[in-house]
């Protein structure tokens, strides 16, 4: 049984499984579910994604910002992110929302000056940038936890080697070493919230222990770093 990683999932559920060919009222609750967790970079991350596995040019993308965030939406973003977990063919006017989306996002960018997007850079503080990257690191551990916990707690998955991969620093350490002890005090302080106590009611005391010593070896890792 896959565990909440929060309380949101709790009452609002797991990301939508579809098929390959949704119905209207089932992408309708899909993207429903995504705008409730993700924001407007987020979904600039999913059409990354996708780009990727079509192997499309991603130039123009990288050129947008939160500048265009009313102009490009989100929907487009969770879009994408159901063509990249399966999904072959949406209702008709589902797949002219994307299609018209994707080639707005071609135009702003084949327009847009070099200058103009470092300039739309500059207006991001050096500390979001760093709590952003921790939380991109945080979404990728959480899905290690998922795949630990799926596989009766048999992973090769080391911390080490995720941060030489992924070049973790001093100060992103210091972020997730307080996420990653959050982690750990929703499990040992559960019983104090009965929320807390109903989300992960369905950890035996062995799992929970194998989730907590994770965490704290996540937590050892990052401050070595530091």
């Amino acid at each position: 049984m896959k565990k909440f990683k929060n309380l949101d999932e709790k009452y609002m559920g797991f990301e939508p499984e579809l098929n390959d060919t949704p119905t209207i009222n089932e992408v309708e609750n899909a993207l429903r579910w995504y705008n409730h967790f993700h924001d407007f970079k987020d979904s600039l991350k999913f059409i990354s994604s996708y780009y990727k596995k079509k192997k499309v040019n991603q130039t123009n993308l990288k050129k947008i910002n939160n500048t265009d965030m009313l102009e490009v939406g989100r929907v487009v973003g969770f879009l994408c992110r159901m063509k990249t977990k399966g999904v072959e063919v949406f209702p008709a006017n589902y797949t002219d929302i994307m299609v018209k989306k994707l080639q707005l996002i071609e135009r702003i960018g084949s327009t847009r000056k070099e200058k103009e997007k470092v300039e739309t850079k500059n207006v991001i503080s050096v500390q979001q940038r760093i709590q952003e990257k921790a939380n991109s690191f945080m979404f990728d551990l959480e899905e290690a936890e998922d795949y630990l916990y799926e596989n009766n707690f048999e992973s090769d998955f080391s911390f080490p080697a995720f941060v030489k991969i992924n070049g973790v620093k001093k100060p992103i350490a210091k972020k997730l070493a307080v996420m990653s002890q959050n982690k750990i005090n929703e499990l040992e302080n559960k019983e104090d919230d009965p929320d807390l106590k109903e989300a992960f009611s369905h950890l035996t005391k062995r799992q929970k222990n194998k989730i907590i010593k994770f965490w704290k070896l996540i937590i050892k890792g990052c401050n070595d770093i530091s």
